[in-house]
């Protein structure tokens, strides 16, 4: 599936590499790909798309509806959402979460030091 860019570029959805500078082509691109790869999983990464764009409210609405709690990456994109919006109580508990959730040992270190950034 050929997907278009901003700038009259294309790409199959598997050859897609996005620069900062190009987040609302990246938007309109994850938004086009719902018809190849549905599901809650391509929402949360178009959130995190939306939160370059229009910011992480915008996004946080979006991540809110997925009912996603068993997956990692759900909570430590909220975690991060909240995180930019200065909620560091509800960042905190969201970054508790994904440390409980993931497996990777890499990750979860990672998950640690962004959670201890926000204090609380």
């Amino acid at each position: 599936v050929t997907v278009a860019l901003t700038g009259g570029r294309t790409a199959t959805v598997t050859e897609l590499r996005f620069h900062a500078d190009d987040a609302a082509g990246l938007v309109a691109t994850v938004r086009a790909g719902a018809d190849v790869i549905p599901g809650r999983a391509l929402v949360l990464n178009r959130a995190v798309a939306v939160a370059e764009v229009d910011g992480p409210q915008a996004a946080l609405g979006l991540v809110d509806d997925l009912g996603l709690d068993g997956y990692h990456l759900f909570h430590a994109i909220r975690a991060d959402l909240l995180r930019r919006l200065g909620r560091d109580a509800e960042a905190a508990e969201a970054y508790e979460a994904a440390i409980a959730r993931t497996r990777n040992d890499a990750e979860r270190e990672f998950l640690r030091r962004r959670r201890r950034s926000v204090g609380t």
